[in-house]
């Protein structure tokens, strides 16, 4: 995952109200990868992408299952940079939260 990253970029992680604000290496290394149940994300609507040139951003909804259980929902904000050919994830925003 980090290969896929500009290390330094931001992210805005709003939970429970209120945000959190990291790097994007801070991402990555919050996620559980050794967790002991199944954890998945998936779309749950069709993203809405933006180019323009070297830059960009994708809309992704998603829903996150922990054992095949819903767990909770959001909305990922994506931004990206093209560097010699090759698209970064340069940002993040991330609205999670629990269903009700």
């Amino acid at each position: 995952m980090l290969a896929q990253i500009l290390p330094s970029g931001g992210a805005t992680l709003l939970r429970n109200g209120a945000p959190i604000f990291i790097n994007l290496s801070g991402v990555v290394e919050r996620i559980p990868f050794d967790y002991p149940k199944e954890m998945s994300e998936i779309l749950s609507a069709k993203p809405t992408i933006f180019v323009d040139r070297d830059i960009a951003m994708a809309w992704t909804p998603y829903e996150f299952y922990i054992d095949n259980v819903l767990d909770h929902e959001g909305t990922n904000i994506w931004s990206f940079a093209r560097q010699d050919g090759r698209w970064f994830i340069s940002g993040l925003a991330d609205n999670s939260h629990k269903l009700a």
